[in-house]
């Protein structure tokens, strides 16, 4: 029963990407996501030395980390499946952005500081974001019930620190974490664990 209801959600995640990709490579930054990116941008200006940091929840590094960690800890079906979620996101976010070609925002709007300097080419997806949600619906599966709240709660902080550092756009935010729920639901497919839901 709980296979037959995630289909229904992956078919909706993989529409609403394509109809992200579509809109992100025909719009660079609409006026409702511009007016939505000013007022975050602005908000989050006062704590970007803590976004500095906790926007590597979602890096290359931290995966590696934690699909090492996974093996250390003999969870090797989660060390699995973070490591081909990850994967398989990391390649759709490259694969999208250079078919996108979505300008990041400190290239397309005025007066944006580029806090991030690690952050280069285009932004449309989040490969941080898509990295984050990964490894936060991988570790729902093991983490203690109390715990969980923690996992999302991280993912989507990774997710506005990105708006907050001034190197993605609402919308690429959406399409990073899209990408993160489909390959993490489709690798759980394929090598599920007991506890996946």
């Amino acid at each position: 029963k709980k296979n037959s209801r995630s289909f229904p959600m992956l078919w909706l995640s993989l529409s609403l990407l394509i109809v992200t990709t579509f809109v992100a490579a025909n719009l660079r930054m609409s006026s409702p996501e511009q007016a939505v990116f000013d007022i975050l941008y602005h908000i989050l200006q006062p704590f970007n030395p803590a976004l500095l940091i906790v926007t590597q929840l979602g890096s290359l590094a931290m995966w590696l980390v934690s699909v090492v960690v996974a093996f250390a800890a003999k969870q090797r079906r989660v060390a699995l499946q973070l490591a081909l979620s990850g994967g398989l996101a990391i390649l759709l976010t490259v694969l999208l952005k250079s078919l996108v070609a979505r300008p990041r925002p400190f290239d397309a709007l005025e007066a944006i500081t580029h806090y991030d300097r690690l952050a280069s080419g285009y932004g449309y997806p989040s490969g941080h974001t898509a990295i984050a949600v990964c490894m936060a619906l991988v570790l729902w599966t093991v983490f203690p019930r109390s715990g969980r709240w923690l996992l999302l709660a991280l993912a989507a902080i990774v997710a506005f620190s990105r708006i907050g550092l001034g190197v993605h756009a609402p919308l690429d935010i959406v399409g990073g974490a899209l990408i993160g729920f489909i390959t993490v639901r489709l690798v759980q497919k394929l090598y599920p664990l007991k506890q996946n839901l």
